[in-house]
């Protein structure tokens, strides 16, 4: 096994994270330190193909590799270790699962995982995860070993930098319009009980139109039908609503979110995006809670969720169904008070 090298002596840093599209935002806080404390470092990241377009033209990154874990996993790991540095260089693993561990043993580098990680063995360090921080402070916690105050891991916020415009001329001239704030409304996740009923969203966003406000429509392709509910419900007041479902790219979130006023979310990769660009943040916990890390990190946030419920949470992601057949975590969580919230920030 080798020894973590000495800090002076790090000339590259290896990230080892290819999980969901929120936590490889999220790791970016921990590259903030790296950047701050190390400016020399060379940053680099193994992620999927998903994670490598959300965080292209990252200026904390040297370089992005794409793990594609549908090809050969000896023909990518060797493709892999061709593509990287083989001195001076340390690899850190927030991605707990097996594969990932064997891709650390195969590339052969210094490296700090966690005690919980799969196969944890083959890693030079292991540290603990400690289940009460956030995840992106707990992703922080590989930086431990370097010395790195875990006050400083904790006060770290993930960033995302903004793109250039898209050159839509009809997104241009919606946000243009200054005279009425805009929310971006995010309905969907990949999660089933991680979804506020799209009722209540529709409810939610033909108040808000009446207030006054615009609504950005966001979400990946297989939310459209949800967008579209929402603009039926949305009615006479339709040109107070951007439809972008499914046809954003990866830049054009990084133009849009900056452009915010408040997002609406599940719990879902949208709460991160508004943290990366500290932009005021309600999110709506269901079949999870808040208190499992993944909670919005701006600065004004808020967290609606029934307290209370014996059942909360039913998974780590939460499964597609109830499995008590009654969603109460959802169904009872009403519009007026999530209406209220999001009064409260605008």
């Amino acid at each position: 096994m080798k020894e973590l090298p000495q800090l002076e002596d790090i000339q590259h840093v290896v990230w080892l994270q290819t999980a969901f599209l929120g936590d490889i935002v999220l790791t970016t806080a921990a590259m903030s330190i790296i950047a701050k404390r190390f400016p020399a470092c060379k940053q680099h990241l193994i992620t999927t193909a998903v994670g490598a377009k959300a965080l292209a033209g990252h200026p904390w990154l040297e370089s992005i590799l794409v793990f594609d874990k549908k090809k050969s996993m000896r023909q990518e790991f060797s493709r892999l270790k061709q593509s990287l540095p083989r001195t001076h260089t340390l690899l850190l693993q927030p991605h707990k699962s097996f594969r990932s561990s064997l891709l650390n043993r195969y590339l052969g580098f210094p490296s700090v995982t966690y005690r919980e990680t799969s196969f944890s063995c083959v890693s030079t360090v292991q540290v603990p995860r400690v289940a009460v921080l956030h995840e992106a402070s707990r992703i922080g916690l590989l930086l431990e070993p370097l010395r790195v105050p875990r006050e400083e891991i904790v006060a770290a916020r993930p960033f995302l930098p903004v793109a250039d415009s898209p050159k839509n001329q009809v997104w241009e001239k919606f946000f243009q319009d200054r005279t009425r704030k805009k929310i971006g409304i995010a309905a969907g996740s990949v999660w089933g009980t991680k979804r506020w009923p799209i009722e209540s969203f529709c409810a939610l966003s033909r108040r808000l139109t009446e207030k006054g406000f615009d609504l950005v429509l966001l979400g990946a392709k297989e939310e459209q039908p949800l967008a579209a509910q929402m603009l039926a419900a949305v009615g006479a007041s339709r040109n107070q609503a951007l439809d972008t479902a499914g046809v954003t790219s990866f830049a054009d979130l990084r133009w849009i979110f900056p452009q915010l006023d408040l997002v609406i979310s599940n719990d879902s990769a949208p709460i991160h995006y508004a943290s990366a660009f500290n932009i005021p943040t309600l999110a709506i916990f269901g079949a999870t809670v808040s208190a499992m890390g993944f909670g919005p990190l701006a600065s004004k946030s808020r967290v609606e969720e029934l307290q209370g419920l014996a059942c909360r949470p039913c998974g780590d992601h939460g499964p597609q169904v109830c499995p008590l057949s009654h969603f109460r975590c959802m169904r009872d969580l009403s519009v007026d008070r999530v209406y209220e919230a999001a009064l409260a920030f605008l």
